[in-house]
């Protein structure tokens, strides 16, 4: 009686030898759905932000300087204690953070020197309104920063789609605009309206230093700070689906 051949390494009848590709790996081809070796292609740019990633400026710039803030006021502290005591708690959550996760990001040192200069314009001045008109003129620089990029023909929003678009070695291209034809043009127009956009709010803002007191101050400032952004964030969203959509056609 006839025996079927042994596989040379096992001893185990050998059966039909499994379709190579051109690259010397093994094919999938014609082996059912649960037999392929299902791997999730990496995604560019790493991980999704968390959604508490996503909240933290939202915390950090917003939330904790006015609860600190009106919290320290409604028990008796003057504008600038109640302005340091909120500072010093927002710095503090970024320090306590840096120091769980054993990582200070460019986010949570920006957010540092950004504390500093407040609470050194309202200590040396005496007067919270220096403190919120440097926020201002940060705001400011940041949107010339956005059209100087601009008009030297090296958006900003360019190098950071570059960036997060680009894709590590073994791994498909980004989705999205990424890449896209229409990239640069969206990258440009983002830009410049974000440019524009955070020097008007900037200018606002300070405007309104003239004639509303202190404590209106804290809250309009950060509130009108968190629209203008989330508003840019929603037009930009939608911008980019448009622009999509119109190239696809």
């Amino acid at each position: 009686m006839s025996h079927p051949p042994l596989s040379p390494d096992r001893g185990a009848p050998a059966g039909p030898e499994a379709p190579v590709s051109q690259d010397g790996a093994p094919s999938t081809t014609g082996q059912s759905p649960a037999a392929a070796p299902h791997t999730a292609a990496p995604r560019a740019g790493g991980p999704a932000p968390s959604r508490s990633e996503r909240l933290r400026p939202f915390l950090l710039d917003v939330v904790l300087p006015l609860a600190g803030y009106y919290l320290l006021r409604a028990r008796g502290a003057d504008t600038v204690a109640a302005y340091t005591g909120a500072v010093c708690i927002s710095a503090a959550w970024i320090v306590v953070s840096s120091v769980r996760r054993r990582k200070l990001d460019v986010f949570g040192i920006c957010m540092l020197v950004l504390f500093g200069v407040e609470l050194t314009a309202a200590l040396v001045s005496d007067d919270i309104r220096y403190a919120l008109a440097a926020h201002s003129l940060l705001s400011a620089l940041a949107g010339i920063a956005l059209l100087v990029s601009r008009l030297l023909g090296r958006p900003v929003f360019a190098q950071v789609m570059a960036r997060s678009g680009a894709p590590r070695p073994g791994s498909r291209p980004a989705g999205g605009l990424a890449g896209h034809p229409a990239a640069h043009t969206f990258a440009a127009r983002l830009t410049t309206v974000w440019g524009v956009v955070l020097l008007v709010e900037a200018g606002t803002r300070l405007a309104l230093l003239t004639v509303l007191t202190p404590d209106a101050l804290m809250g309009y400032s950060r509130l009108m700070q968190l629209g203008t952004v989330a508003a840019l964030v929603a037009w930009s969203a939608w911008y980019g689906k448009r622009l999509l959509h119109r190239a696809a056609r």
